[in-house]
């Protein structure tokens, strides 16, 4: 997914019936922010069957793993 857009594809995600979390960190500069502890990622709980729509979400490129098969955390 594009950087920056950790939260929104996070919501797309969960309205989609998608378990999400994006790790995020205050920032100790001044206007304080929240920001992704892994910018251009977030974790998400699926069943292997239904992941072909995770990919058509706006702003997601791909799912990390080895070639058809994603990464368990």
């Amino acid at each position: 997914m594009r950087v920056g857009c950790e939260r929104v594809v996070g919501d797309l995600l969960t309205l989609r019936d998608y378990e999400t979390f994006v790790p995020q960190y205050h920032t100790l500069a001044k206007p304080r922010a929240l920001k992704a502890l892994f910018p251009g990622y977030l974790f998400c709980r699926y069943l292997r069957s239904a992941r072909h729509r995770i990919v058509e979400t706006p702003r997601v490129l791909r799912l990390v793993g080895v070639p058809n098969s994603p990464s368990p955390v």
